[in-house]
């Protein structure tokens, strides 16, 4: 007996890699700026691989993907295990009809006005670089040590684009290893929200000096 799929995923913002409209095309859309994703960055290199390939499965499934790490293997012909829990997890897939998740995010991005300007920026600032999907990921434990990794792996693209256009010329990771040193030594607390204080962080940085 043929077991149900009850669980499938979509490949996020599959539509930017459509060329043809119709199902099932001969070929697809790959963008080089997928190199300045970072939660791309921090996947393994195997992930980053098998991640293409799902790109190419998805265009021939509608990007609905039965979420079978086995299936999907023998189908991109992979000759090691896919780690869809690493791709959900970066962002770059997600469950399709996850309604447990979708209710504890929007619980998570329900925070009062009051809460976003202690962080020292406006409510019209923080609409502008949150992103309008998922929510802002942020640093969970006290005890735990800030890294440039850590700061650049939770920054989304827009909040990259963001920090770029407010410190031209400066290395965002030079930024990072500096922002991260203030808030490892109690210089500065940690954000709440990540994506809009560290852009606007370089920004105050940066002024008035050279990179």
């Amino acid at each position: 007996m043929t077991n149900k799929i009850t669980k499938f995923f979509e490949v996020v913002d599959f539509a930017n890699l459509q060329h043809y409209k119709d199902r099932n095309p001969p070929w697809i859309k790959l963008y080089n700026e997928l190199l300045d994703s970072y939660n791309f960055a921090c996947l393994q290199d195997a992930s980053k691989l098998h991640l293409i390939l799902i790109f190419l499965l998805a265009s021939r499934t509608n990007n609905k993907i039965p979420y079978d790490a086995t299936w999907i293997k023998h189908r991109i012909n992979a000759t090691e295990n896919i780690d869809l829990q690493a791709l959900e997890e970066s962002g770059m897939i997600r469950v399709l009809g996850n309604a447990s998740k979708a209710l504890a995010s929007c619980k998570q991005s329900a925070i009062t006005e009051r809460e976003r300007e202690r962080e020292g920026y406006s409510k019209k600032e923080v609409n502008k670089l949150t992103p309008k999907k998922g929510v802002l990921k942020n640093f969970q434990k006290e005890e735990e040590e800030i890294t440039v990794q850590g700061i650049m792996c939770q920054l989304n693209d827009k909040a990259i684009a963001t920090a770029r256009q407010l410190a031209p010329g400066w290395d965002l990771h030079h930024l990072a290893g500096v922002y991260a040193d203030n808030i490892n030594d109690g210089k500065k607390d940690k954000p709440r929200f990540l994506q809009a204080a560290f852009p606007k962080w370089c920004e105050i940085y940066t002024k008035g000096k050279r990179p």
